[in-house]
């Protein structure tokens, strides 16, 4: 029968078994071998581990991430700094794990004890890592990392670049492009029963999201943007300028994400443009940004035609 307690005092005592496990990340099989502890006997086994456990609680989980979680405990919050960290990050990387986000993908890895990781899968973007291993801190509150080249399978590292998260909704839909905007402008045309008509819109579709087919979180959404529209003109909440989507898509939709065309059928379309051209000659200058992205949303930058 081993005696546990001889046997380390004989090593170096219990400094000895804390600084292989919290300095050298050894494993209790790793430390049973440097001292020379028969692993045949579950008895020994049970007696050592509850011995270390005394003198440094060990991490329950399973073997192959307790180094990791050990690395963790002690550099996490400098991880760009700890040899072993990074060298296990890069080995991450060079086999990411491909997720889709919205309508495009990107490459995820799992990052244990990261404030930024999944709860739930420990996951968390690529290329943040990426950006905060070259830039030797976490990422800042408010900010994201996006790829220059609009490509998030890009992880070269001149490819990314931060900004805040204010930044990229200004980017994409600023001022009265953005549908929330509630800053100054011609009018707000959410008025004379809008209420009624957006809820009576979605019931004449099914309260489905007529993009994805989804039944959640469903808004009723301009086609032509109702900022175009003069305060009097009740063609802005014509049937024929809505469309029901959930969340998801309106955010899309608005970011440009998202082609509506396919969604819509050949006389909604047919009578969309004859909209869009009536209303041009009244569009005054501030509002031609607006006019435009209407008529990419209407694919007629790109030549498309609905497909129903």
């Amino acid at each position: 029968m081993y005696n546990i307690e001889k046997i380390v005092k004989e090593a170096g005592g219990k400094d000895y078994i804390k600084l292989l496990i919290e300095e050298e990340g050894y494993s209790y099989p790793d430390i049973q071998k440097v001292l020379n502890i028969n692993t045949s006997s579950r008895v020994t086994c049970k007696k050592f581990i509850d011995y270390c456990n005394a003198v440094v609680p060990f991490p329950k989980v399973v073997q192959a991430s307790r180094k990791w979680m050990i690395r963790w405990t002690k550099y996490g919050s400098t991880y760009w700094q700890d040899d072993y960290l990074v060298e296990q990050i890069l080995n991450k990387l060079d086999n990411p794990i491909k997720n889709k986000a919205g309508t495009s993908e990107r490459y995820n890895i799992s990052m244990w004890g990261h404030p930024s990781a999944n709860k739930d899968s420990y996951q968390m973007r690529a290329h943040q890592v990426i950006w905060e291993l070259d830039n030797e801190c976490f990422l800042p509150e408010g900010y994201e990392v996006y790829p220059l080249d609009g490509n998030f399978l890009n992880l070269d590292l001149s490819n990314f670049t931060s900004r805040t998260t204010l930044e990229r909704k200004s980017f994409y839909s600023s001022g009265e492009r953005n549908h929330f905007y509630t800053g100054n402008a011609r009018y707000v045309n959410y008025t004379r029963g809008w209420n009624r008509i957006s809820k009576g819109y979605r019931n004449s579709v099914n309260n489905t999201c007529e993009i994805c087919g989804s039944n959640n979180n469903l808004n009723t959404h301009h086609i032509i943007s109702y900022w175009l529209f003069s305060e009097e003109d009740r063609n802005v909440h014509s049937y024929d300028n809505l469309l029901c989507v959930c969340d998801t898509c309106h955010g899309h939709i608005h970011q440009n994400n998202t082609q509506i065309v396919p969604h819509i059928s050949v006389m909604k379309y047919n009578k969309l443009l004859e909209l869009l051209e009536y209303l041009k000659s009244q569009v005054p200058d501030t509002l031609m940004e607006t006019y435009k992205d209407v008529e990419k949303q209407l694919g007629l930058t790109d030549n498309q035609q609905p497909s129903t």
